[in-house]
């Protein structure tokens, strides 16, 4: 068997990040980002069978793009009640997506066979929703107490080209 194999990324990251300060204990935070990779993965097989009677040479391609597409949105409020006593609020979004298409041939000497079954485009989108809310206490005699709480909710459904629903995560 001999393998090539090229696995070639693409990406393209944008973001913006603003911060502001509110008087002397408030301050607000929000990026987005966009983020986009695009991965070309070839590979071709030699397939060489020898047997007594005879030999074969079998030549298998391989194609597999995919390209992904993410948003990401983030927005934190931070708040000092005292100089002991801090309040961290925020909320955060991932909305993401991938199409893959993979497809497999065989070349043989009179003809190129697709496999059927080796054939397929998917689609996976995923959305991550997220708050949390934290404070921060220091007391006396180096003591600190922490304590927070975090809601997350995902989405994420996988389609084939059909729009059949593969996969189906709600939680």
């Amino acid at each position: 068997v001999i393998c090539t194999e090229k696995n070639a990324w693409d990406s393209f990251v944008a973001g913006v990040y603003w911060n502001s300060q509110i008087g002397e204990s408030t301050a607000l935070q929000v990026q987005f980002d966009r983020l986009f990779y695009y991965n070309n993965n070839p590979s071709s097989y030699i397939n060489r069978f020898v047997n007594l009677d005879f030999e074969s040479i079998q030549n298998v391609g391989i194609s597999k793009r995919t390209p992904i597409d993410m948003y990401v949105a983030k927005f934190d409020f931070n708040y000092s009640v005292s100089d002991h006593v801090k309040l961290d609020a925020g909320v955060k979004f991932l909305e993401s997506g991938l199409k893959n298409t993979v497809k497999l041939e065989t070349d043989r000497p009179d003809l190129i066979l697709v496999d059927d079954d080796m054939y397929g485009t998917f689609h996976l989108n995923e959305s991550i929703k997220a708050a949390y809310l934290s404070s921060q206490s220091s007391m006396r005699h180096n003591i600190s107490l922490s304590a927070g709480l975090r809601w997350e909710h995902t989405q994420t459904d996988l389609q084939n080209e059909e729009d059949e629903l593969l996969v189906n995560r709600n939680y």
